[in-house]
């Protein structure tokens, strides 16, 4: 791992570039890590994951808006094609907070009767509950849809455009634009928005509604597992809400949900607006990352030893989420047979195996049989459903959550 500048010097590495949020040349170097370069690609062999490609994680603080990018990224290296798969719906605790966000948008935007459009729809879990409490039609883009048949009345008023998000794709008569989970994923920050205000140009109040992670938790909570090739961009509450002013969005609502791990801002495109109160300045953003970077070793290596330690005492552990976090976990700490496998409760990860480590994924059921001693939960939001789960399996283990 390069050791960080907290100066502000880089040491050598790529040219410096102008922040991709607010083209400002503000870019300060944090620190640099490896990581498989898709962390939710279905792979069918353990040689595959263990031979899965790596990719440098380049973290550079733009000292002008705070955003935290990864200067490194290269795009080519992705591909969001159907073998890509990050659903979190199986989950009880995720389908309450989605049918809760959903009541509120349709609440706070009027929406009923009125069609909704959301940049990067997934397997369709969100849009089918807007068009569903709407009762207008709902469209979706992702060149990741697997054109999966939807269920029930619904479903025939649900449009899924399997391409990248053009200006023309927004050239319709909605209530409501979406985009949840798809902007981290973005490196060119300011030209993915200035698509999307171009192409709401000739209707300047229609609303948009973006949610990603809360990487100012991540900062406060040293929780490197959240830091993954695929978010090339990462965002506080504050570099949000100044990544879309930069791109001439006024943002009226920001705010935390899902237990605060998400930031949640609403804006229209008419302008840029005052400072809302949740904004934290760049400094601010700075002076946490810095922290992340002193405490990030000593963290991973608390970890190591914590699991290495149960191994050698001859327990049995295994990790409860196979998404994003878990591949960024066992790929940072360096997990082998630490990790006896890994649990999640989507069926179309059964039998697949993780990126990098190379650890099956198993069913709940499959905890009968494995016996674990200790269960490591991924997100300490699902460890009540999580407990009544192994609970109802018979299964005795201790819980922590990262």
């Amino acid at each position: 791992m390069t050791a960080p500048d907290l100066a502000g010097r880089r040491p050598a590495a790529p040219p410096a570039a102008l922040c991709p949020s607010c083209r400002v040349d503000g870019l300060r170097f944090l620190v640099s890590l490896e990581a498989p370069v898709h962390t939710s690609k279905l792979l069918s062999t353990r040689e595959e994951a263990l031979h899965y490609p790596r990719g440098n994680v380049r973290l550079e603080l733009c000292t002008a808006c705070g955003l935290i990018t990864n200067s490194a990224f290269d795009a080519p290296n992705h591909d969001y094609s159907a073998s890509y798969e990050e659903t979190q719906a199986f989950s009880p605790r995720f389908r309450e907070y989605a049918s809760s966000l959903v009541e509120t948008l349709v609440r706070r935007h009027d929406l009923l009767g009125r069609d909704v459009l959301e940049i990067g729809c997934g397997r369709g879990d969100v849009l089918v509950l807007l068009a569903a409490a709407t009762g207008g039609h709902g469209v979706g883009v992702d060149p990741s849809w697997r054109g999966e048949p939807l269920e029930g009345p619904t479903a025939l008023r649900i449009e899924v455009i399997t391409e990248f998000l053009a200006e023309e794709h927004l050239d319709r008569d909605v209530g409501l634009v979406v985009c949840r989970h798809t902007l981290e994923h973005v490196h060119d920050v300011n030209g993915f928005l200035r698509t999307v205000r171009a192409g709401l140009d000739h209707r300047p109040q229609t609303p948009v509604f973006f949610e990603v992670p809360d990487t100012g938790r991540v900062l406060r909570e040293t929780a490197f597992w959240d830091v993954y090739y695929e978010h090339c961009s990462y965002f506080t509450p504050g570099s949000l809400a100044r990544a879309f002013r930069a791109a001439g969005f006024r943002p009226l609502e920001l705010e935390l949900g899902f237990d605060d791990q998400y930031v949640l801002l609403t804006a229209v495109p008419d302008g840029d607006g005052e400072p809302l109160p949740l904004e934290e300045p760049a400094s601010a953003i700075a002076a946490t990352a810095g922290e992340f970077v002193r405490r990030l070793e000593a963290t991973r290596a608390r970890w190591r030893g914590t699991l290495g330690a149960a191994r050698a005492r001859g327990e049995t552990c295994v990790l409860w989420g196979a998404g994003s976090k878990g591949v960024g976990f066992l790929a940072s700490v360096g997990l082998t047979d630490e990790i006896a496998c890994v649990v999640d409760v989507n069926p179309g990860k059964h039998g697949m195996f993780m990126p990098g480590s190379g650890h099956e994924i198993v069913s709940p059921g499959r905890l009968v049989d494995v016996r674990p001693d200790l269960v490591v939960v991924m997100n300490p939001a699902y460890v009540t459903e999580i407990r009544a789960d192994l609970a109802g399996l018979g299964v005795d283990a201790e819980v922590t959550a990262l």
